[in-house]
């Protein structure tokens, strides 16, 4: 279970890290494409996540990205990881 967190983790963190270059009526198909990937590469891990799991991992995201408050964060020109 720890395990399966640490990756939900990971892949949040790549989310938010991209997706702010990709145009915003495109994210959300964009980090279905990526986690889909993702998958596949970890397909034969236990903890392979299902496609639910990745669709409410990229609604988190999103919700996060599109808070008012947290736009000057993931606007194209912040630095990430600053």
């Amino acid at each position: 279970m720890l395990q399966a967190a640490a990756q939900r983790g990971r892949l949040a963190h790549k989310l938010l890290e991209t997706l702010p270059f990709i145009e915003p009526s495109n994210r959300r198909a964009a980090a279905l494409s990526f986690l889909a990937r993702q998958a596949q590469v970890t397909e034969a891990d236990d903890g392979a996540q299902s496609q639910s799991q990745f669709e409410a991992l990229v609604d988190e995201v999103l919700a996060v990205m599109q808070a008012a408050d947290m736009a000057p964060l993931f606007a194209p020109t912040a630095r990430a990881e600053a």
